[in-house]
């Protein structure tokens, strides 16, 4: 490798700006610190940094050295601890070269030890201390193993635990980074800066604090991280400091390797320090990093696809530095020596993988969306949503970047996907932007392709303190406590209806007894064949609390209807819930349920459920009582009355022998065990003894 490929060539043990870099432990010369002292201060001018300020604590790293047995090249090692200090990231370090790397790591975390993570071999070196791997996100984790099997000669191998905790200024800060276009070229995307990113400037060495500034910009080299998918949006900070001090501190660079990092988001970082804008030298491609700039996509190309916006998000980085140096991304150049592409894979340049196999399929996309860009700027052909985005604020707007260009649509309308929202342009123009967690939810179902299809309404206050977003055949309402949920079809069209009683959805569409249900917070809607049968209120909390449709009432045969005596009421397949604000929810089931129709005007409502009294299953109304022991018993009105004030079946009567039934001279009685009461209507009701 040739040592002006790198800003620090002689970071770690090599020579130095200031000389000859001491052992580590060993006195620092007196002559030495005063230089240091004085370099540090004449090139303090370049080191203001702008936004946030600077963090001024470090990120801890654990080193555990890992036993290891050689035999001619080969390199073997093992090794597990159950309990070791919090950590986030996990790379290996050696002293010495590997030509090879196969290492897995699993660790003991949140959700308890992990499957087998791969090591990937770190190709680059920038007269670093260390060869080493690249480091792997894990999230928190406590306990960790290790194995590992190298080919080359390699001593003092060592477990690099590093501990980088998300910050809460990670997610509240919004990159504000001056635009700056280029002549007839593409304007510079939202980026994100190493203070905002909360880089420790204070780990830069000596020795690389000027940074290294090539003469000019002729190339760009793809990458990927090759470390974990499995990150939120507020740990990508975390995950780069990370990589910040292990290659800094582990590797012995002076400097994170690459010029700008893009994570799976969209959210692109500045990398090397130096400035943005200028032809700055990393340590991303060994032997090709003069005049070359390195993007990153923080992710493992080799086990997922890379995302759209993360795709967007390069190229917009791309076209702005190629736009700044007049290079064509369908062209060439020679570098060392070699006719290569402006845009190359890393691994067109050294015995690498990287970026992956699922990236490297994408550089003829990368160069020519990178061309588009470059020739058309920001906007694309005028539309109506180009219109709208340009007022926004373009890509570095609240939409963010576009992603995959403007569509048609069958009504002759138009969408089109950005970073951070999707749009709908009707056929006369009007704007429909879907956002936040409903635009997330949607997505997740398939957006435009989902069974809700394209937006049709901005998002708007929905009832119970909900937040809506109406699409072409359905809605997606929002609520803390319950999520996006969206609502189709039938559901969708008596929502508006019923959304009062009902409240808001808790849950998507979902199969349950045969029936297409969904559930909200105060009920569930079921679909068969057709009909559309609502349970809710206080109705649905008495048939929830006895098991809903696994209860003894069964699946819902109508929705909420006009029932007896001003009550409210709704049918199921083996009976009925009852409701009046007096006697609240009661079911009748069975037989009770199946005499209940013929009854109910004399009875009344229920006021209460089936229950055992004299060794009879009985149900009380508002009018009488029903019981039942091999045949139905109904007493009722009159004859009710006195019964009731007389004891009931703990009167000397007992309990009744059969329902009212006709008497003689026109008379209703009903019979008892030990007697009879028999009614008419001049003489009211008389007490007949057995």
């Amino acid at each position: 490798m040739r040592p002006d490929d790198h800003c620090c060539h002689n970071c770690g043990a090599g020579i130095g700006l200031l000389g000859p870099r001491p052992l580590e432990g060993s006195p620092v010369p007196k002559l030495r610190s005063v230089l240091v002292a004085i370099t540090l201060a004449l090139l303090a001018p370049l080191f203001v940094v702008t936004g946030a300020a600077a963090q001024d604590e470090s990120t801890p790293i654990e080193r555990i050295d890992l036993p290891t047995a050689s035999s001619g090249e080969q390199v073997t090692g093992e090794l597990r601890q159950n309990k070791v200090d919090p950590f986030t990231l996990v790379a290996v370090t050696w002293q010495g070269s590997l030509r090879a790397l196969d290492a897995e790591v699993r660790v003991d975390g949140e959700d308890g030890w992990s499957d087998w993570q791969q090591l990937t071999l770190s190709e680059e070196a920038e007269g670093e201390a260390r060869g080493g791997s690249e480091p792997l996100w894990v999230g928190e984790a406590t306990g960790f193993e290790v194995r590992l099997r190298g080919t080359g000669a390699a001593s003092d191998v060592q477990v690099s635990l590093i501990r980088s905790e998300t910050r809460s200024t990670d997610t509240q800060q919004r990159p504000q980074v001056q635009r700056r276009s280029a002549a007839n070229g593409a304007a510079q995307p939202v980026i994100t800066t190493r203070a905002q990113w909360g880089a420790d400037e204070r780990l830069i060495t000596p020795d690389c604090v000027a940074p290294n500034i090539a003469s000019t910009l002729k190339a760009g080299v793809v990458h990927h991280t090759a470390g974990s998918n499995n990150y939120t949006a507020a740990q990508a900070a975390a995950q780069l400091r990370g990589i910040y001090a292990y290659h800094v501190r582990d590797r012995g660079w002076c400097d994170i390797g690459y010029n700008f990092l893009v994570d799976k988001y969209g959210k692109i970082y500045e990398g090397r320090h130096g400035g943005i804008d200028k032809p700055i030298v990393g340590a991303h491609a060994g032997g090709w990093n003069t005049a070359t700039v390195g993007v990153s996509i923080m992710m493992n190309s080799d086990t997922m696809k890379p995302t759209d916006v993360s795709l967007e998000a390069m190229v917009s980085v791309f076209a702005w530095k190629f736009s700044l140096h007049g290079i064509d991304p369908m062209g060439k150049t020679t570098l060392n020596g070699r006719t290569i592409n402006t845009i190359e894979p890393h691994k067109a340049l050294t015995a690498t993988d990287c970026p992956g196999v699922n990236l490297s399929p994408k550089l003829d996309w990368i160069r020519q969306r990178t061309a588009q860009l470059m020739g058309t700027g920001e906007e694309p052909d005028r539309s109506p949503i180009s219109d709208r985005w340009a007022a926004e604020g373009g890509a570095n707007g609240p939409w963010g970047a576009m992603v995959g260009g403007i569509k048609e649509t069958a009504d002759g309308g138009s969408w089109a996907d950005f970073a951070n929202v999707t749009a709908y342009a009707s056929p006369t123009g009007e704007i429909a932007v879907v956002q936040g967690r409903i635009r997330d939810r949607w997505k997740e179902l398939g957006g435009a392709t989902s069974g809700l299809g394209l937006p049709r309404s901005n998002e708007t206050a929905g009832p119970h303190g909900s937040r809506v977003t109406t699409f072409e055949h359905g809605r997606m309402i929002w609520t803390l406590p319950t999520d996006a949920q969206p609502i189709y079809g039938w559901f969708n069209s008596n929502y508006d209806r019923l959304s009062n009683a009902v409240g808001v959805p808790t849950s998507g569409e979902y199969l349950r007894q045969g029936r297409i249900v969904q559930d909200f917070t105060r009920g569930r809607f079921y679909l068969n064949n057709g009909s559309l049968h609502a349970v809710y209120g206080t109705i649905w909390d008495r048939y929830n609390a006895m098991g809903a449709d696994e209860s003894a009432l069964g699946l819902p045969v109508s929705s909420e209807e006009t029932g007896p005596a001003g009550s409210r009421q709704t049918r199921f397949a083996n009976g009925r819930m009852v409701w009046r604000i007096d006697t609240g929810a009661q079911p009748v089931l069975g037989w009770f349920g199946a005499n209940y129709e013929g009854l109910s005007t004399a009875l009344g409502v229920p006021t209460s459920g089936e229950y055992l009294r004299q060794g009879r299953i009985v149900q009380d109304f508002e009018n009488g009582r029903i019981y039942l022991n091999g045949n139905l018993a109904a007493v009722y009105g009159r004859i009710w009355d006195q019964y009731a004030a007389m004891g009931a079946d703990q009167s000397w009567l007992g309990l009744p022998l059969g329902s009212e039934e006709a008497g003689p001279n026109g008379s209703r009685q009903v019979r008892f065990e030990h007697g009879t009461l028999r009614w008419t209507l001049s003489g009211g009701v008389t007490i007949l003894v057995s």
